[in-house]
């Protein structure tokens, strides 16, 4: 009763204050009422006083305020025109009603030796609430320089530091105060982050121990020693903290989930594994109704601005999520109909909207005519499968598949070929016909070339040739290193990967000092190569393995070719295309080549070939050399 009394009769004053020749009185009087509006915690009201005496003192150009919080008269000096501790209490007032930059704009002008601890906290804290994680680095460092025993600052500095990609100096930090108190279990928790971040697991690992010896048995705590023990191989110590860490999230973390269920797999606890492999996948999955709305309008967007394969790819995406979205099914099938020209693409989605289309109960009028279009449609592509079938047909008659192929020649029998040196492959059609070709480096005589089949008679003769064409590129591009005897260069195991700098899909350059610090693995393949395309869709699992690796695919082609193909297997890693140089390492060995590079740029690993064995032993090297 008696501290709203006192504030009614300081408001009470303050009316009767006349606005202008206030004095020094005046201003104290503002302050005060402030003051006593903080000790109710009424933030609104205090912020009005404090205002009205800060805004007081700019007029004042006599006002000082000194040290002792007593005001004084005495010339006015520009960094004294506003008196220390009004300063100091509307910063304060701001910070508690979360208005961070009027607090950071009021201090950090102000000497630092005026600032009292706790306004000091408050400005590098403003600065951090904002997320300008390099001026609470400044700050944080000059207050933990003149109070080196703040604790809570200095954990705060040390996870900064972290933050920005500068665990050492966090870590010199963290130490430094670790000298005079090694029990602070924030600065502890701090340190040992620091580390794991520097990839120093076995000096986390031992202060994750330390903090769970006092009694801090956190999730982070837990999760982050089970994370280190994971990393040194010591993986029954590992899954003796991430069991507790994922009981202790409710089962709620994925990252937890999934990194306990690797650790029983690899310890041959196959069931528990599998379940909790199976927990973080289901935590990972997106909320679908979320992804409704998202995918949806996000194909939307992408048609009403001409970008229609992406268009189709969200529609495509929200159909997972929503897969009795009947209207959606049609979207695509028109799309892929009129604007990509896909008829397959369109066919199957125009089929899959009349199955879907059958399924509701009561359809509007608008349904029935979408769904008698698309039968339309159906028709349509189905006349025009019977005149290609029929041309087909004819031009089967008019032509002929011959069994040989030689310098460009084509004929019904093996022909005989003059002396000289001869090379021998197998090329296909894309309606299965092979071809034997027999290629001799002598010209072939007039006698023999006129018993070969005119271009013009050969069916598919333009498909065979473009084949000879790419092999011809491509024993070129690998056998362009070869010397005299026999040898080419290739990178070798134990030796430094070789200096280079290809283009991305996107235009992006990449070189040595990109993948500099990075496990890197190469793959170098071309369209040709059958096996290079089947394992695609399995190295593109090792990359959602292994995120930390960097994944390179090199070839020959340019990237609308490159794109075509590693989209329809599936094939995620970053493509480098017209890599023309790195195809001579393949020399005589053949595609694919597998090449594993550590983080000093040191080749680890390099094999030629593919097979679920050679895949195998290059996956577990790929992990072994990560793990360094």
């Amino acid at each position: 009763m008696k501290k709203i009394l006192s504030l009614f009769v300081t408001l009470a004053l303050l009316t009767a204050l006349p606005v202008r020749g206030e004095d020094v009185d005046s201003l104290q009087i503002y302050v005060q009422a402030g003051d006593s509006c903080m000790q109710q915690f009424n933030t609104f009201e205090a912020l009005k006083h404090y205002q009205r005496a800060y805004k007081m003192a700019e007029a004042q150009d006599s006002v000082r305020f000194s040290m002792d919080h007593k005001f004084s008269v005495g010339p006015y000096v520009p960094e004294d025109k506003i008196p220390r501790e009004v300063r100091l209490k509307l910063a304060d007032c701001y910070y508690k009603r979360a208005n961070y930059r009027q607090t950071a704009e009021l201090l950090k002008n102000m000497p630092e030796d005026s600032l009292s601890h706790e306004a000091f906290r408050e400005l590098a804290y403003s600065y951090q609430k904002q997320g300008d994680n390099d001026s609470f680095i400044y700050w944080a460092g000059q207050l933990v320089n003149r109070f080196p025993m703040d604790g809570e600052m200095v954990a705060g500095l040390t996870l900064a530091y972290a933050k920005a990609n500068q665990p050492q100096n966090g870590i010199i930090c963290g130490l430094k105060y670790c000298q005079w108190d090694s029990t602070n279990i924030l600065v502890n928790r701090a340190l040992a982050d620091a580390w794991f971040i520097n990839r120093d697991f076995t000096a986390a690992s031992k202060l994750y121990n330390k903090l769970l010896e006092q009694g801090d048995s956190t999730f982070n705590t837990l999760y982050s020693a089970g994370m280190c023990y994971s990393q040194l191989d010591s993986l029954e110590r590992a899954y003796k903290y991430l069991q507790p860490a994922v009981f202790l999230s409710g089962m709620q973390h994925a990252g937890s989930a999934y990194r306990l269920g690797v650790v029983c797999v690899d310890t041959k606890r196959y069931s528990e594994g599998l379940g909790y492999l199976n927990l973080a996948k289901q935590l990972m999955l997106p909320d679908t109704t979320i992804m409704k709305a998202i995918t949806l309008s996000e194909g939307e967007g992408y048609y009403l601005t001409q970008h229609y394969p992406e268009a189709v790819e969200a529609w495509k995406e929200h159909l997972t999520y929503n897969p009795t979205s009947v209207a959606t099914y049609y979207n695509i099938a028109n799309a892929s109909a009129y604007l990509l020209k896909d008829k397959e693409q369109a066919k199957q989605y125009y089929q899959t909207f009349i199955e879907k289309a059958a399924e509701v109960e009561k359809p509007t009028k608008q349904l029935d005519d979408m769904v008698s279009k698309a039968k339309d449609m159906l028709k349509v592509y189905d006349l025009q499968e019977k005149y290609k079938a029929k041309q087909v047909q004819k031009e089967r008659i008019d032509t002929v598949i011959p069994k040989f192929l030689s310098n460009g020649y084509f004929f019904r029998e093996m022909p005989q070929l003059p002396d000289g040196e001869k090379s021998m492959m197998r090329l296909k059609d894309k309606e299965g016909n092979s071809i034997t070709v027999i290629n001799v480096n002598t010209k072939l005589p007039e006698s023999l070339i006129r018993k070969s089949i005119p271009r013009e008679k050969v069916h598919n003769a333009d498909q065979f040739l473009d084949g000879l064409n790419m092999m011809a590129t491509m024993t070129s591009l690998t056998q362009a290193g070869i010397k005299a005897d026999g040898t080419w260069y290739s990178p070798k195991e134990g030796e430094p990967f070789p200096q280079f700098s290809e283009k991305d899909m996107d235009g992006r350059t990449w070189t040595n000092d990109s993948i500099r610090g990075r496990v890197m693995v190469m793959n170098l393949w071309y369209s040709g190569c059958g096996p290079c395309r089947v394992e695609m869709p399995i190295l593109s699992k090792w990359k959602e393995q292994l995120p930390d690796v960097m994944f390179f695919s090199a070839t020959y082609h340019d990237a609308e070719t490159a794109k075509r193909i590693t989209d329809k297997h599936h094939f995620t890693w970053t493509h480098l295309v017209e890599a023309k140089d790195m195809m001579a390492w393949i020399g005589y060995k053949g595609f694919p080549l597998t090449i594993v590079v550590d983080k000093k740029g040191i080749v680890r690993h390099a094999v030629h070939g593919t097979n679920e064995a050679k895949r195998a032993e290059l996956l577990a090297k790929i992990k072994e050399v990560e793990a360094e």
